[in-house]
């Protein structure tokens, strides 16, 4: 399982320069545990998981190139990435326009860290199908590695018009606004992600993440708590750091 970095870590809030120059050691150690706890506070842009591995249909014609399907799915199932690559090579022999094939081929170098394999092959597929929503997802994602945040957003925006209601996608798609600042764009975003998928747990954080850099500190400590409520345990760092007492 791959995880991508969100870095939209939590800022803390400036004391003015007159509070700063009367800091008492009870602030000053709370400062240095609020520090230390940004640096822990970030979250997966996204996660990979078997579910976005693209099955077998039966509308491979060669029964070599549908073996060879199995086998490399097969492969994948035990994270044997590298011999599943091979496999999907094969299919594509056999079956040049296969666009599963070639977005699952993307899909295994993307967990090699090949990015340029990768994006090579979720090109291949989008050229074979512009409305493969899968491998515009994860094309945005290999964009969002290598920090392209406005080829990301390209194709995050091309599948939410083919498919307005993927989740994951608003979600992917608010961390991209996030970097690029626009945090009221990456709230919107993120409730979209929550109403599509009530119990986002990340969406949550990260929305938490955007109403802070908003100074809403009552959503923001709101949204960590959902977080926490729907199992993304990284969320009580943040609680533990903001909002004691304060929500």
């Amino acid at each position: 399982m791959k995880n991508i970095l969100f870095l939209l870590s939590v800022l803390i809030v400036l004391m003015s320069l007159g509070s700063c120059k009367n800091e008492t050691d009870k602030e000053k150690d709370q400062k240095k545990k609020e520090e230390a706890t940004t640096q822990q506070t970030t979250v997966k842009d996204t996660t990979t998981t078997q579910e976005d591995i693209m099955p077998f249909t039966a509308d491979i014609k060669s029964p070599e190139a549908r073996q060879h399907f199995k086998n490399a799915t097969n492969l994948y199932e035990m994270s044997n990435w590298s011999a599943g690559i091979k496999e999907f090579r094969e299919v594509i022999d056999l079956d040049p326009e296969n666009t599963k094939a070639y977005y699952n081929m993307g899909y295994g170098q993307f967990q090699l860290d090949d990015m340029e394999g990768a994006m090579s092959s979720f090109t291949y597929a989008i050229n074979l199908n512009p409305e493969d929503t899968l491998s515009l997802l994860y094309r945005g994602l290999v964009y969002y590695t290598l920090q392209d945040f406005i080829n990301s957003m390209k194709d995050y925006d091309r599948a939410l018009e083919i498919n307005p209601n993927y989740a994951k996608v608003y979600y992917n798609r608010g961390t991209v606004k996030g970097q690029l600042k626009d945090y009221v764009g990456a709230v919107y975003d993120f409730d979209k992600a929550i109403s599509l998928k009530s119990q986002y747990g990340e969406a949550f954080y990260n929305r938490g993440l955007a109403n802070w850099y908003l100074q809403k500190r009552y959503e923001a400590c709101y949204d960590w708590q959902k977080a926490l409520d729907y199992g993304f345990f990284d969320a009580e760092k943040a609680l533990n750091a903001y909002c004691k007492g304060n929500n």
